[in-house]
């Protein structure tokens, strides 16, 4: 489970910690994107079991990725979305 205590702890030892909550339904999800942007203060790279919404904190837009189907797919994704926010 992405707790607040886990994915603070997470954000002190990486740059940009990896959040993959991957559970079905949405109910069911270790932590949704809204949280671990917000716990990670904009630093956390996600991706759920289904599409989430952007997400918008402190005047930034997050686009939380759907992780579940084609990971090779994702994990370009997921490299992009990191390129274009260390833009």
């Amino acid at each position: 489970m992405f707790s607040r205590e886990v994915v603070e702890a997470m954000s002190r030892l990486n740059e940009q910690p990896v959040i993959f909550a991957l559970s079905n339904p949405t109910e069911h999800h270790e932590c949704l994107p809204e949280q671990a942007y917000e716990w990670s203060k904009g630093k956390a790279i996600y991706a759920g079991g289904v599409q989430f919404p952007p997400v918008h904190l402190g005047g930034q837009t997050f686009l939380p990725s759907q992780a579940n189907n084609l990971p090779r797919r994702r994990h370009g994704h997921l490299r992009h979305e990191r390129k274009a926010r260390d833009r």
